[in-house]
């Protein structure tokens, strides 16, 4: 069974992202990335799967490449988390970075 986030949860674990970047994406654009795989599952699942299964030595497997090239290139962008012409990351890797809220990049340690 899936769990269901709700209001009550507390907003932590922005995936800080680390290839040849070492910034932090805010929780808002992690959760959009995640939002984007969950609208392709409604509205096209046979093709996500043949996404998932595909292999990309780069991201993992199509559908992550999908998403980053797209979708959260375009919300980091838009939430001013990385400038015009600028990647969020060129992989699937990173770690879990606690920020001070859903719509900051700032960490709960920094100053």
């Amino acid at each position: 069974m899936k769990r269901i986030m709700t209001s009550s949860d507390r907003v932590r674990d922005c995936k800080s992202l680390y290839s040849k970047r070492s910034d932090c994406k805010s929780a808002r654009t992690g959760l959009n990335h995640e939002a984007d795989h969950a609208l392709r599952e409604l509205t096209d699942p046979i093709q996500k799967k043949k996404d998932l299964m595909r292999i990309d030595v780069q991201y993992g497997n199509a559908e992550e490449r999908r998403v980053i090239e797209g979708s959260e290139q375009r919300t980091a962008y838009k939430h001013g988390e990385i400038e015009e012409g600028e990647i969020t990351r060129n992989n699937h890797n990173g770690y879990r970075y606690e920020m001070n809220s859903s719509i900051t990049t700032v960490g709960v340690l920094e100053w």
